[in-house]
C-alpha cells in the first residue's frame, strides 16, 4: 500500500470516529506512523485530503457500476446484479459513508468549500450515474419503457438513495440479496405497468450534457492522479494522454489506446469519463 493511500485509510477511519473537524492532521499521521512533513508531501491540508477521498470512492464507485451496466448478463439478472453491486460497495465503504451522516459537516465550512470545488465533479457523476440506469432499463425492458423511461430513472434513483441510507443506519447486517430481489421486483412493475408519465423527453431531464469539459480541467485532473498513482503503467498512460490531447494534431487511435489502458484503474475511470465526454462535446 502506498503511504497515500495508507493517509486516506486512516482518515476515512479517523473522520468516521471523531469528526472531521476533531480531526487533526497530527493525529492521522500519528495512526500512519509517518511525519507531519511526509504527510505535507502528498497533501496540502485536510481540505484537500477529503477532496481526494470522495474523489477515490466515487471513482471506484462509478468503475463497478459500469462493469455491471457493460456486461454480457441479460435481463432481471443484470437489474438485480446492479441493485446488489451498489450496495455491497455502500456497506463495505461504510467508515466513508458515516463521516457525512453522523458529522453532518455539510453544514461547516470546511465542507462548504469542498462543495464548492467538488460541484462540477459531483454534477458529473450524477449525470454518468443517471445515464447508467437509463442504458441498463433501456437493455432490459426495450420498447416497453420507451415513454416512462426518464420517470422510471429517478425512481431508481430514489430507490437506491432511500435503501441506501437504510442499511447504514441498520446496527445488524442486512440481507443485500433479499433487499436486491426486492427492489427488481418493485422496477418490474414500475416499468412494466406504468403508463401515467410525467417526464416526457430528454429536454425534461437532460443527461450527460449540462456540463462543458475544457481541456485545462482534463490537464489538471490528469496532473493530480499522476501524482498519486504508484503503478508505472497508469503514470506513463496518463503522460502520454496528456501529451497527446494537448498536441496540435492529436491522434484519435494514440488517445484510445490510453484510455484503454486507463480503463483498468479505478483512479483514472474519472479522467477516462471526462476525455470520452470532451470529445462527445467537440
Amino acid at each position: 500500500m502506498s503511504k497515500r493511500q495508507l493517509i486516506m485509510d486512516t482518515a476515512i477511519e479517523l473522520f468516521a470516529e471523531k469528526g472531521y473537524e476533531a480531526t487533526s492532521i497530527q493525529e492521522i499521521t500519528k495512526h500512519c506512523g509517518i511525519s507531519k512533513g511526509a504527510f505535507y508531501l502528498d497533501f496540502k491540508s485536510k481540505d484537500e485530503l477529503i477532496l481526494a477521498i470522495i474523489d477515490y470512492i466515487i471513482s471506484n464507485f462509478g468503475t463497478k457500476i459500469d462493469r455491471v451496466v457493460n456486461s454480457a448478463v441479460d435481463g432481471e439478472h443484470k437489474l438485480f446484479l446492479y441493485y446488489s453491486s451498489i450496495f455491497e460497495f455502500v456497506n463495505s465503504h461504510r467508515s466513508f459513508a458515516l463521516i457525512f451522516f453522523t458529522e453532518q459537516i455539510h453544514q461547516t465550512g470546511q465542507l462548504r468549500k469542498v462543495n464548492y470545488e467538488l460541484f462540477h465533479k459531483f454534477t458529473f457523476y450524477d449525470e454518468q450515474f443517471s445515464y447508467s440506469i437509463l442504458t441498463l432499463l433501456e437493455s432490459i425492458y426495450g420498447d416497453a419503457v420507451v415513454r416512462t423511461k426518464y420517470d422510471l430513472m429517478l425512481c431508481v434513483k430514489g430507490f437506491i438513495k432511500s435503501y441506501c441510507e437504510y442499511v447504514l443506519m441498520q446496527r445488524t447486517p442486512v440481507d443485500i440479496v433479499a433487499l436486491s430481489q426486492s427492489l427488481v421486483d418493485k422496477t418490474n412493475i414500475l416499468a412494466k405497468h406504468s403508463r401515467a408519465v410525467f417526464l416526457m423527453n430528454p429536454e425534461c431531464f437532460k443527461v450527460n450534457n449540462s456540463q462543458q469539459i475544457t481541456l485545462s480541467y482534463i490537464v489538471e485532473q490528469i496532473n493530480s492522479v499522476e501524482q498519486m498513482t504508484t503503478s508505472d503503467l497508469e503514470k506513463e498512460s496518463l503522460h502520454i494522454l496528456k501529451n497527446e490531447l494537448t498536441s496540435e494534431q492529436p491522434s484519435a487511435a494514440l488517445i484510445q489506446g490510453m484510455l484503454h489502458n486507463l480503463n483498468q484503474y479505478s483512479s483514472s475511470y474519472y479522467i477516462v469519463s471526462l476525455v470520452n465526454h470532451y470529445q462527445h462535446q467537440k
